[in-house]
This record gives C-alpha cells, sequence and structure tokens, in this order.
C-alpha cells in the first residue's frame, strides 16, 4: 500500500519541479498592425501554444539576448475572421469580420534575454525590452513553493496512514 501512495508523491513532485518560468504577454494585436501590450509578466508555466497553418503563418515572435543572438524563434497563423453557423443544421457559415485580437501568449524564459519582438510578414511591428524586467528572485521560486507545499501535503498523508492503519489488536475474550 505504501508503494503506490510513494510513487504518486514521487510523479507529482517531479511534475511540479518540471514547471519553468515563462514571459506572459497579453497583448491586443490589431489588424493594420498595432500592438497594444495590456501585460507582462513572468510566471511558472510552459511555452506556448502556437497555432500553425500549414506552412500559412504570418506572424513571428522572436527573443534576442543583448548581443542580438536570436535565443527563441517561433512562426504563427493569425486570422482576423470568425465563422459562425446560423444553426445545427447549416452547412455554410457566416464569416464575421474583426479588426483586432487578444491573446495570451507564454514565451520561454532566458536569462540573457534582450528584446521580445513581434513581425507580421517580416515587417517588425513590436518590441519589448525585457532586460529591465528580468526576474530578481530565484527563477523558479513559484514552483520551489509548490515543492516545499507538496512536500508538506504528503508528509502530512504519510503521518495519517500510519496512524490509522495500524493492525487491530488481536485477542480478548472468548
Amino acid at each position: 500500500m505504501n508503494r503506490p501512495f510513494v510513487f504518486v508523491a514521487l510523479l507529482l513532485l517531479c511534475s511540479i519541479a518540471s514547471a519553468e518560468s515563462v514571459y506572459m504577454l497579453d497583448i491586443i494585436i490589431y489588424q493594420n498592425d498595432n500592438v497594444e501590450l495590456r501585460s507582462f509578466d513572468i510566471i511558472s508555466g510552459s511555452p506556448g501554444p502556437f497555432s500553425d497553418a500549414g506552412g500559412n503563418n504570418n506572424y513571428e515572435f522572436r527573443i534576442l539576448s543583448k548581443d542580438k543572438e536570436v535565443l527563441f524563434d517561433q512562426s504563427f497563423h493569425l486570422g482576423y475572421a470568425a465563422y459562425r453557423f446560423r444553426g445545427p443544421n447549416s452547412t455554410s457559415p457566416d464569416i464575421v469580420p474583426y479588426d483586432k485580437t487578444e491573446n495570451y501568449w507564454r514565451l520561454p524564459y532566458f536569462d540573457d534575454a534582450a528584446l521580445i519582438q513581434l513581425f507580421h510578414e517580416g515587417k517588425i511591428i513590436f518590441e519589448y525590452d525585457v532586460s529591465k524586467r528580468q526576474q530578481t528572485f530565484p527563477s523558479n521560486l513559484n514552483s520551489i513553493i509548490l515543492i516545499v507545499g507538496a512536500i508538506a501535503i504528503a508528509v502530512l498523508i504519510l503521518i495519517l496512514f500510519k496512524r490509522f492503519s495500524r493492525p487491530a489488536k488481536t485477542g480478548g475474550k472468548a
């Protein structure tokens, strides 16, 4: 009974420890190539996802180092139309155009990153200087807090399990 518990606890701790830091950008991209940054933060998580249009990717994120070396390069597709069906038996959708899209982007964190750039069809439309926003705490502070919490919970469960799983006393009056 103890082995499955220990195995599950180890898997939980490994999954929490594997969380990495990412840049979180909340941006509005307008069809006319204006970009509005709503928020920027460094959080624990995993990068992505990025939509792919099978080679028809029209946007690209780049993260550059202080030496202008490309640390991360990811192309993706972004469209400005929604398809709405009028009813359950409708086979042809109405195309509803719109002029902006708001997205939350999770990009990988690099200690030596300087710039995040966004390109549309090869033209730079957004640039953010991340060198002044680098983490001042350990790079995985949130992960460390989660690991400590998970260990505390695992120890508490183990203590409770040991306390309430003692074998019943045998003997007594016949």
